[in-house]
């Protein structure tokens, strides 16, 4: 047993990992995004795996994310999604992103 279900032995359980970081039990509001989310106070989140599965590029990930938005908070003063248009998503049950992101940027 398992949170309230039962997994009967030799029954095939499938996971999604996207769902990792948005536990309610492990996370306040998980399903709005929050750049100042106290992960000190909360569970540690997971988009890189834990233990000997932790993810090689981690560093290297975070420092690209770092770099990007540096130079975008930079040079960009606003960025919008044009009226009428979405945000496409990819279809898998590994990850989470975006196909397409339709976005007007204004310079600074």
């Amino acid at each position: 047993e398992m949170h309230g279900k039962v997994i009967k032995e030799g029954q095939m359980v499938g996971l999604t990992y996207p769902a990792a970081n948005r536990d309610p039990r492990k996370y306040e509001d998980p399903h709005t995004f929050n750049i100042f989310r106290d992960f000190s106070k909360e569970a540690k989140h997971l988009s890189f795996g834990l233990g000997p599965h932790f993810c090689l590029g981690a560093s290297l990930a975070r420092l690209e994310v770092r770099l990007s938005l540096e130079e975008m908070t930079e040079r960009v003063k606003s960025l919008r999604i044009p009226e009428g248009k979405e945000l496409e998503y990819v279809s898998s049950s590994f990850t989470r992103g975006l196909n397409k992101f339709p976005a007007i940027l204004e310079a600074r």
